[in-house]
């Protein structure tokens, strides 16, 4: 890993699972964290936890943890907060992280067939998940750090999913959403990689995380993508 100490990061689902786990490393890292969330309570949490992992000359000198309670599907707020985070540090964008994500309420069950899907669900996850990433990453392209010749600009990496190069029964809007954010990744880092900034993307499965725990009570099964698959969506991963 390059050295990050005193770079900007700007992080999206920073409360807890993936965001919070990817924050910890960072700021272990010596980055400097721009943290967003919709959940107000839990990212203040969160980041009085992280400042704690840094010594006490950058405390004195800056507050290395910006937080600010975002709702993703919002463009102006997306755009108020990268603009916020580089005033903030006085510096650009080194890199990003958008993990910010949600799962449908129907996922795993036979309501959540397509045939079944209704409106309102199909859009917030699309909102979320498809539109919500764009949003950021747009904001975050327009304040990021070039380089010249390839080298030296930043890294922007979007949360995709193994949904989002696979076809999964009775989670459409999430599956579409997150093949969404896989064109997006693409077509960025097709842009961008003239400015030397990198653009890529995450495919995880399943990870033990607060939003799967709620899903699968609310459910009622620990395996929602099928009983018995041997392959990596039955594989539960830890953040």
């Amino acid at each position: 890993m390059s050295d990050l100490t005193a770079k900007v990061i700007a992080v999206t689902g920073a409360a807890s699972g993936i965001g919070l786990a990817t924050a910890r490393l960072l700021a272990q890292q010596g980055a400097f964290l721009s943290l967003a969330d919709i959940n107000g309570s839990r990212l203040r949490a969160a980041a009085d936890g992280l400042r704690q992992l840094y010594p006490s000359e950058v405390l004195n000198t800056v507050d290395p943890v910006l937080t600010t309670v975002l709702d993703v599907r919002s463009p102006q707020a997306c755009n108020d907060w990268i603009q916020r985070t580089v005033t903030h540090f006085n510096q650009p964008l080194s890199g990003a992280a958008n993990l910010a994500g949600v799962f449908g309420k129907s996922i795993g069950q036979e309501v959540g067939a397509i045939r079944n899907m209704t409106d309102p669900e199909a859009d917030f996850v699309l909102d979320v998940n498809c539109r919500g990433t764009f949003n950021c990453l747009r904001a975050e392209l327009v304040h990021m750090k070039t380089g010249t010749r390839g080298r030296h600009g930043g890294s922007i990496v979007n949360a995709a999913s193994i949904a989002g190069i696979m076809g999964v029964e009775h989670n459409g809007p999430y599956v579409a959403s997150k093949h969404a954010v896989v064109g997006w990744t693409r077509t960025a880092a097709k842009e961008e990689g003239k400015r030397a900034i990198r653009v890529n993307a995450i495919a995880p499965g399943i990870i033990a995380t607060p939003m799967i725990s709620q899903i699968e009570a609310a459910v009622g099964t620990t395996e929602l993508f099928g009983a018995g698959d041997p392959g990596a969506l039955a594989r539960k991963g830890d953040a």
